[in-house]
């Protein structure tokens, strides 16, 4: 891996829309967005925007965290009981699945991108959370329709009803560290 040399794509630039149309994007899809309270199963996330402020998007992710310490601390109790009860016998460490797999998922795309990384370094000064960033792209689809003003516009027939672009996204996974 040292010393080789990575070559990427040069970026394709969409082609050109014809005089008298524009475009109008579509917001992208989201996962509904489960209870606090709802198991391991159930992913929490986050999403954060341009317009989101950094506190409230803060407090959101401390919310969601709250829950998941509480099942860990019940899961912790309930062991300690077990152990108790046992004397002499051996009871296995918690595996990893019990702490640290159930995280919260901070999304942001495009400009948002700064405000969850902010939102991102804050959490990590804190002693009892660990991060982890995913980054990766995502498909989002433009319709394209002619202004109101001109109608009959030249190339009509070879206008595209849509097109895709790839947008930036970032993933931040955000869990209580075991220990």
């Amino acid at each position: 891996m040292v010393g080789e040399k990575v070559t990427q794509k040069p970026h394709q630039k969409l082609p050109r829309l014809p005089e008298g149309t524009k475009i109008s994007k579509r917001p992208l899809f989201h996962d509904e967005i489960p209870s606090p309270y709802a198991g391991k199963s159930k992913q929490k996330v986050v999403y954060i925007s341009m317009s989101t402020p950094f506190t409230s998007a803060v407090k959101r992710i401390e919310k969601l965290l709250r829950p998941i310490e509480q099942r860990h601390n019940q899961t912790e109790l309930s062991r300690q009981k077990k152990l108790k009860g046992r004397r002499g016998q051996y009871l296995p460490p918690p595996s990893p699945t019990d702490i640290g797999v159930e995280e919260v998922v901070v999304k942001a795309t495009g400009k948002a991108i700064d405000n969850a990384m902010q939102v991102a370094l804050f959490l990590q000064s804190k002693n009892d959370l660990a991060i982890k960033i995913r980054t990766g792209s995502a498909t989002s689809i433009d319709d394209i329709t002619p202004n109101e003003e001109q109608e009959n516009v030249d190339d009509a027939d070879e206008l595209p009803e849509s097109r895709l672009r790839q947008i930036s996204v970032i993933e931040i996974g955000v869990t209580l560290k075991s220990g």
